[in-house]
């Protein structure tokens, strides 16, 4: 009885559906559900893409900037001091800084040493700088080389100089110049008597 109930239940389902008021029907609705459809997968991939967008601009915000450096030229501490372009005291004692500054800054990164320091300055002209640095023990010489003073390295020289607390008994003459090479302007020091490392560029 069970298996007639439901062959005759198939007959009568497939008669239905094969019925023109079927076919007719769904003649009117499958263009409704179709465009219900349509809708829906729309609105779910506009609001797919703006959540999308959204965490990407959250995302650009949280990043941290990237500072880009460059190597500053010799000119850039001269703006930090009185103009050494006139041909007073004044200017001759901050042509000497600058000179001092530049000096130090190679000789921080190679120690001081004679030969070291050939490719930048001659030797008897590296003479005049370590004579002026040692009468104020800003910088000793002993069987050891050539060294910082005592409580002296290369930014504090650079600041001292630079704010005018320290006052070099500077040469009547010009002073010697010291050779500029390309990769001499890194922004990486060494101090040699205490490790310290030192990121700077000569002139700030």
């Amino acid at each position: 009885m069970r298996h007639l109930i439901t062959v005759c239940g198939v007959v009568v389902v497939a008669f239905v559906w094969g019925s023109p008021f079927v076919w007719h029907v769904l003649d009117v609705v499958w263009p409704i559900a179709a465009a219900a459809l349509s809708l829906f997968l729309g609105a779910a991939a506009v609001a797919g893409s703006i959540v999308m967008i959204g965490a990407a601009v959250n995302a650009v915000k949280r990043e941290t900037p990237i500072e880009i450096i460059q190597p500053m030229p010799l000119t850039t501490f001269v703006k930090d001091v009185r103009s050494v372009m006139g041909g007073d005291e004044g200017a001759h004692d901050d042509r000497w800084r600058v000179a001092v500054i530049r000096f130090c800054f190679i000789g921080n990164m190679v120690g001081f040493s004679v030969r070291r320091m050939q490719p930048y300055i001659e030797r008897l002209q590296r003479q005049v700088y370590v004579d002026l640095l040692t009468s104020l023990s800003v910088l000793v010489t002993d069987k050891g080389g050539t060294r910082w003073g005592y409580g002296w390295n290369y930014p504090r020289l650079r600041n001292e100089l630079k704010y005018h607390r320290l006052e070099l008994p500077y040469p009547t003459s010009d002073p010697p110049d010291v050779r500029w090479l390309q990769h001499s302007s890194a922004h990486t020091a060494h101090t040699v008597n205490t490790g310290e490392i030192v990121c700077t560029s000569p002139m700030r």
